[in-house]
């Protein structure tokens, strides 16, 4: 059996190699999390990244709104079920069709 002294240095040995162990328990712990977390928000900024450069390069055309303006022709039936021939009516043609105005030189003159 041994001394006072050398049960309380065993006895203090033990304390610290236990606070030494759940120190470095922790370390682990909170590297773990920050690596976790690090991937976790690499990822997000490569697929944000990656979304940059993938997709479509041209623009979306948008609708093209043609207004027409009726008036009113002797003896022209009115084109809508109202019967009101001063109606305007709005034609929304679709992304990439010929409206009917002609400006470009692109005619051969035939």
């Amino acid at each position: 059996m041994g001394t006072a002294k050398r049960e309380r240095q065993k006895a203090n040995r033990a304390r610290r190699e236990e606070e030494l162990a759940r120190a470095a328990a922790k370390r682990r712990t909170t590297r773990l999390a920050l690596l976790i977390g690090g991937g976790i928000i690499a990822v997000f900024v490569l697929v944000f990244v990656a979304g940059q450069f993938v997709g479509d390069d041209e623009p979306a055309p948008a609708d093209t709104v043609v207004e027409t303006d009726t008036t009113d022709v002797a003896g022209a039936a009115p084109d809508d079920a109202t019967g009101d021939p001063t109606e305007d009516t709005t034609v929304v043609a679709e992304p990439g069709a010929q409206t009917g105005d002609s400006t470009s030189d692109d005619s051969d003159g035939s």
